[in-house]
């Protein structure tokens, strides 16, 4: 840093702050920066970059027991996305997307340095594409049974049976909605973060609004109604939660979420075989099988956690 900052001639005085992210601050740069040019604690301001601070408050949550099932979401997403990357299976995707009459969306994994803009990308293009992706399965299933005596046909039947017990239900499609709007407006918080055509105290009052507005999702979750008063001026969608009041709208007139009739409230986890286990049966029981409530409160936990943590 200060090869580079001798390049220019440039001297202690005229140096006022310093922006770091983690790995500087456990490494002390501060102290060594300040012992080269013979200054003591206080002459410079040192900052923790605003981006990978945010950034954090995603990475901690994940850590947090009561959040696992962020981690399970993932996860079947990610078996979604591996499913339908390439080859054979992505061409039926994209078929079955015209057949649709969708726009194609390609599905995308996981990026650990595109923050919550990655997850956003990721939730919203497999909730855009769930009919698709929900037809390519039957077919692969269908496709399959004709060919029982292939191993390997039977082999993904299996995977596509246990991928659609896991996704076709209330449960994963309203948290999958809901976590596509909470990591859309994280992403708006994070692009703020990366602005740099604006003066600091111009960009805090844009950051500080974004989270804000955080704290308004938490007052219209479970009440759509209230979306068109907390909405900031300006904003074109009007609805602070438009996916997943969406979603929830379609199945509480028609029992239907993008256009697929659904009949269970929670996954099927045994193995893809389309049963319960008597472990979950007792566990659904104990949830009321309510799995709008349940949903909305494990969004509430979350963006409270989020909101706090951006705050």
């Amino acid at each position: 840093m200060k090869s580079a900052l001798d390049d220019f001639n440039i001297a202690a005085c005229q140096i006022e702050s310093a922006v770091f992210d983690g790995v500087y601050f456990h490494c002390s740069v501060q102290k060594h920066f300040n012992a080269l040019y013979g200054l003591k604690d206080g002459d410079i301001l040192y900052s923790y970059d605003t981006l990978h601070k945010s950034g954090l408050v995603d990475t901690h949550m994940c850590k947090k027991k009561e959040f696992a099932w962020v981690a399970e979401i993932t996860q079947i997403c990610q078996q979604v996305f591996h499913l339908f990357n390439w080859g054979p299976n992505y061409e039926k995707l994209v078929k079955a997307t015209v057949l649709w009459k969708l726009h194609l969306r390609s599905l995308v994994g996981f990026s650990e340095t595109r923050f919550a803009n990655s997850r956003r990308q990721v939730y919203i293009n497999i909730h855009h594409e769930f009919p698709a992706i929900i037809s390519c399965l039957e077919e692969q299933i269908l496709d399959g049974v004709k060919r029982n005596s292939d191993a390997r046909a039977r082999e993904r039947v299996h995977k596509a049976k246990e991928i659609k017990g896991k996704i076709l239900n209330v449960y994963f499609l309203f948290l999958l909605s809901g976590l596509a709007d909470l990591y859309g407006q994280f992403g708006v918080v994070v692009n703020i973060a990366q602005m740099v055509h604006l003066l600091p105290h111009e960009r805090y009052k844009l950051f500080v609004e974004a989270v804000d507005l955080l704290e308004k999702m938490k007052e219209c979750l479970n009440d759509h109604t209230k979306c068109d008063s907390l909405a900031p001026k300006g904003k074109k969608e009007r609805c602070l939660w438009p996916l997943n009041h969406g979603d929830k709208t379609s199945f509480k007139k028609k029992n239907e979420i993008r256009d697929i009739p659904i009949i269970l409230q929670h996954g099927i986890q045994a193995a893809g075989l389309q049963i319960e286990t008597r472990r979950q049966r007792i566990d659904m029981a104990a949830m009321d099988n309510d799995a709008d409530k349940i949903s909305d409160n494990k969004l509430l936990s979350l963006l409270e956690e989020i909101h706090t943590g951006l705050k």
